[in-house]
């Protein structure tokens, strides 16, 4: 068994308020913790493979050219792939979630 701490993962990016972390990475998925502070945006984007996107602290709105959807804590959404998604942090607290990529990118 292997532990990891979020807090030890490598930053994959980092900008306007929006830090991210990979704390797993293996061919079969990646996972990511991305912490937001109000008012950060990930821009509109794709990603070639599955993804959810698991709310661990605060409330996220993710938006895809379909539809848009808010979620809090405890809160899993799934997004296929090759799929326009963006997400905000329009709240005033931080926002943590996990982003789980499968397979991995």
């Amino acid at each position: 068994m292997k532990i990891l701490n979020a807090e030890d993962g490598k930053i994959v990016f980092e900008t306007d308020g929006v830090v991210g972390r990979r704390i797993y990475e293996h061919p079969e998925a990646q996972a990511n913790i991305i912490t937001m502070e109000p008012g950060a945006v990930i821009p509109k984007h794709s990603v070639e493979v599955k993804t959810f996107f698991f709310v661990l602290e605060g409330t996220a709105t993710i938006a895809t050219d379909e539809s848009s959807a808010e979620l809090s804590a405890d809160q899993l959404l799934e997004c296929p792939a090759d799929v326009d998604r963006q997400v905000e942090n329009n709240a005033s607290g931080r926002l943590r979630i996990m982003v789980v990529k499968s397979p991995a990118d």
